[in-house]
């Protein structure tokens, strides 16, 4: 009987390669794996709204700290990965012209703490457009830090307690109450306590690209175009994981 093993490089994984150093090594002849068609792969289950839960929702943000309602309309309208999110400062945004930069990903790396990595992909570094609303609680958000930012007595160097950038354009949009990188993680904490707490269905941040993705294909926003806003290496990528909402169009 041959187990098919689940491992991150996908396909057959350890067994095939046990079976192969196994015939180098002269104890076996053949490798069964060979005769046997790969397993496909399947793509976990990501909740997503449907518009009336989506209302709900976003009708209980309005009462929420406004850092949260522009971190939430923002993955919602851009389709933005979480560390990407996480890693804007805002010498990326052009709130004038309604456009952020991607360049960078936050990650927690054990041994190093947050660390800023280059995007997923090359394509994964783009522009991206966000509706003039959401521009506005962003600049709404920008005012409230730079008001924290003051009395906290500006950074550390100058006596006070904001442990950011030493310049406003260098902090991070979504940080800390000094300032500080604020962990990916907290997105996913905050979530669970926000839905629990108005009787929603639990999502995660992902299912906020899903959403924004489905959302502009159902719209009639052309495959290739959403697949450069997700910041996907190919079009055929944005193709297999929204073939479902593609079909149903």
């Amino acid at each position: 009987m041959i187990y098919y093993l689940q491992g991150s490089w996908g396909g057959f994984p350890p067994l095939s390669r046990w079976l192969i150093c196994a015939i180098k090594w002269g104890l076996c002849s053949a490798n069964p794996c060979e005769r046997t068609d790969t397993p496909k792969a399947t793509s976990p289950h990501i909740t997503v709204y449907n518009e009336q839960t989506l209302s709900e929702f976003l009708a209980k943000l309005d009462a929420e700290e406004t850092k949260y309602q522009a971190l939430i309309l923002l993955a919602l309208s851009t389709g933005m990965r979480r560390g990407e999110l996480f890693a804007l400062k805002w010498n990326s945004i052009d709130i004038d012209r309604n456009i952020l930069k991607i360049r960078h990903t936050l990650q927690y790396i054990s041994g190093e703490g947050l660390t800023l990595k280059e995007p997923k992909t090359e394509l994964s570094s783009r522009i991206v457009s966000a509706p003039p609303t959401v521009m506005a609680i962003l600049k709404r958000h920008k005012a409230e830090q730079a008001a924290k930012r003051l009395k906290l007595g500006g950074t550390i160097e100058k006596g006070g307690k904001w442990e950011g950038a030493e310049e406003p354009e260098n902090d991070f949009l979504f940080c800390t109450w000094n300032g500080k990188a604020m962990h990916p993680d907290t997105l996913n904490n905050w979530l669970s306590k926000f839905t629990e707490a108005n009787n929603l269905p639990h999502i995660s941040p992902h299912s906020f690209r899903h959403m924004a993705a489905s959302f502009l294909i159902k719209s009639g926003v052309d495959v290739r175009t959403v697949s450069g806003k997700l910041g996907h290496a190919r079009t055929s990528t944005t193709t297999d994981i929204y073939a479902h909402v593609i079909q149903s169009i």
